[in-house]
């Protein structure tokens, strides 16, 4: 995966050409993802960004995230309360 020029790009078995990743249903339009560069996200670990972009302390300073450290899922979103909800299970398998 590559973040340039403001975009997050994922490169995958199925798409091995790249694709941008749509993250507009979370942040607003006009922001962008700083910090050009790229890596390598091997089975088993993840790449994680907050949604506040220009405030979060993620993957982009402290890099991958093993899946043993993932303990919980988020299951409600309570703020803002005009778009509270309840999400289904999701399998990462």
């Amino acid at each position: 995966m590559e973040i340039k020029t403001g975009k997050v790009k994922i490169y995958n078995s199925a798409r091995p050409e790249g694709f941008i990743l749509d993250e507009a249903a979370y942040l607003p339009l006009n922001l962008e993802t700083v910090g050009d560069k790229t890596w390598d996200v091997p089975n088993d670990d993840f790449f994680v960004m907050g949604d506040n972009r220009n405030a979060s302390y993620d993957s982009r300073s402290w890099g991958l995230l093993e899946k043993s450290y993932i303990v919980g899922r988020t299951w409600v979103r309570a703020w803002p309360f005009d778009r509270f909800s309840v999400f289904a299970p999701v399998s990462y398998q």
